[in-house]
């Protein structure tokens, strides 16, 4: 694929493909500081984790399913059907008019989003040229780190000076250009494997790997009703406190990439 891709075009792909990426990454984050709002409009306290839960587990689960249905059918349109998704799911949340709607709508978006971060590793693989691949990849996660340092200060301040109903609205132009990217630029041209290996060792990793998660993103989801709620700070001072988590987050993941490049995956 790569050989048939001008560089600009493969721009335009790695472009789309980050802000998508952007997007799954930030809806993970930004909830943090609007929660407690959310809970005083809406009610449902006893809800207030499905919130988190609802999204983490439907993409945890939906995000090696995604990858498997890349392989037997066209990535294009599982990425495409993926951001279609997270985008009515987005629409739904942010018009939610309780919290029983508002985790339903989540459970959806978790679902579009686990297809993203599955055909973002895809797509940025495929386009990768030679040699490029490790640094191509960690742009996709500092994205997940510039997201952990944007998403609780721009929660703050979307639920201080708008509605909180804007920390989903506003993922609706975002996702139009990220169709609009995928759809005229990339090109399906990856052989499918049509075989299924049950690759153990894959799995136990991959089980870590979200169980690492959600320990991370515990501390993003209970912190700031602690914060807001024990210490009576303002929606916007508890977006500031979230930022000490997430500095190093951006910054490792640059200087990681570069060293997969040098010294190889398994060293790294």
């Amino acid at each position: 694929m790569t050989d048939t891709l001008a560089r600009q075009e493969r721009h335009y792909i790695v472009i789309a493909a980050l802000l998508a990426l952007f997007l799954g990454a930030l809806d993970a984050l930004v909830m943090s500081a609007a929660m407690p709002t959310i809970v005083a409009e809406l009610g449902g306290m006893h809800l207030y984790s499905w919130v988190y839960s609802a999204y983490f587990l439907a993409r945890a689960v939906s995000l090696p399913v995604f990858g498997k249905l890349a392989d037997l059918f066209s990535a294009r349109r599982i990425f495409l059907f993926s951001i279609t998704l997270f985008l009515l799911a987005s629409a739904a949340a942010g018009a939610a008019p309780s919290m029983v709607f508002l985790v339903g709508a989540r459970v959806f978006q978790g679902i579009g989003a686990g297809g993203i971060f599955a055909l973002v590793d895809i797509v940025l693989s495929d386009i990768s040229l030679p040699g490029e691949r490790g640094k191509t990849l960690s742009f996709a996660s500092s994205v997940w780190g510039i997201s952990s340092i944007v998403g609780p200060t721009l929660g703050g301040f979307i639920v201080t000076y708008m509605s909180w109903r804007w920390i989903f609205f506003i993922n609706l132009p975002i996702a139009v250009l990220c169709l609009a990217g995928i759809g005229l630029f990339l090109q399906d041209k990856r052989e499918r494997n049509k075989e299924v290996h049950l690759d153990i060792a894959g799995i136990v990793c991959l089980t870590g790997f979200i169980l690492s998660f959600f320990a991370i993103f515990s501390l993003f989801a209970y912190a700031p009703l602690f914060i807001q709620g024990a210490l009576a700070k303002t929606p916007m001072q508890v977006g500031m406190a979230m930022l000490s988590l997430s500095l190093g987050w951006s910054c490792g993941s640059l200087v990681l990439g570069r060293f997969v490049d040098g010294a190889g995956g398994r060293t790294a």
